[in-house]
């Protein structure tokens, strides 16, 4: 069966299912892993393409391996980041053929050397956004792809901000992008401008996570980065924490895993995190996020 350029004998997991995995690789990032739960399934629903491809920003890998695990034909993937330490841990992982540890705007890969390029959450990151663009166009062959899900401008319009209003409400947009490294929000025209700018053709912009979903998830990241942040602590310190409770990151200790009361809270916090808003398309027509795809001719 073939859904969405997806080649599988089986259903695609819902929301739910993909929160109940996410819960074990984010043990103490709820907000994160609703996220991933509503942009996994928008990616699997568009399928990746076959062939050999490279995962930019791959980080430790374990994202993209819950996404292949569910994906019909596996594509052949490398993988690159710039944190040394990331790319350590997707090495022992072995979702990839290859790794790179490097920025993307000179990745080195040779000119048309893969099939297409796979970004999750990345390129809004990214300070030289239009150079990476451009590398993208270097290193896809003719008629390969790039694909990419990012924050559109309207996850800042979705978000209620506890209320606040004018100066107070724009204060705490700044704050929020910055906590999350929030630098590039483009619209389906502004990518369609970007990508055609670089040789590519028919973009498409798919939106996901809808209004409930970004309110659900600001509410999440309020009670834990949040509160974090407002005692004092450095996106640094958020990330180093993060890692910690890596099961599998021994270079940064893994040291919750042993705890069995966190294991068991994150095998059950799940269903409560969802509350009614997961695999719900929503009536809203304004959205958070948009599924990129383009084509190089």
């Amino acid at each position: 069966m073939t859904e969405g350029g997806r080649r599988t004998a089986e259903p695609l997991p819902t929301e739910m299912e993909l929160l109940a995995d996410l819960s074990r690789l984010y043990k103490i990032q709820p907000a994160t892993a609703l996220w991933r739960a509503v942009e996994i399934r928008e990616v699997l629903k568009a399928g990746l393409p076959t062939g050999r491809g490279l995962d930019l920003g791959c980080g430790d890998g374990a994202l993209t391996g819950m996404i292949l695990r569910y994906a019909g034909e596996r594509p052949e993937l490398d993988g690159l980041d710039y944190d040394h330490g990331e790319v350590r841990v997707a090495e022992r992982r072995g979702v990839y053929r290859r790794t790179f540890c490097s920025g993307s705007e000179d990745m080195p890969l040779e000119d048309s050397s893969v099939d297409f390029v796979f970004s999750n959450s990345v390129l809004e990151h990214l300070t030289h956004l239009d150079a990476t663009i451009a590398e993208c166009a270097r290193i896809i062959r003719p008629g390969g792809n790039l694909i990419a899900t990012v924050p559109a401008p309207a996850f800042q319009t979705l978000l209620k901000a506890q209320g606040r209003t004018g100066a107070a409400r724009e204060a705490y947009v700044t704050t929020m992008n910055a906590r999350l490294a929030h630098k590039n929000y483009l619209d389906a025209a502004g990518w369609a401008a970007l990508l055609s700018k670089h040789g590519f053709a028919g973009c498409s912009a798919t939106p996901y996570f809808n209004r409930a979903q970004v309110e659900r998830w600001e509410k999440l990241s309020a009670m834990t980065a949040g509160v974090l942040q407002k005692l004092g602590a450095t996106n640094a310190l958020l990330y180093r924490m993060q890692r910690l409770t890596r099961s599998d990151d021994r270079s940064a200790g893994g040291l919750l895993e042993t705890n069995r009361g966190i294991a068991r809270w994150s095998r059950h916090w799940a269903r409560i995190v969802a509350g009614g808003v997961l695999d719900n398309p929503g009536t809203d027509d304004r959205y958070g996020c948009l599924l990129v795809s383009a084509r190089k001719p």
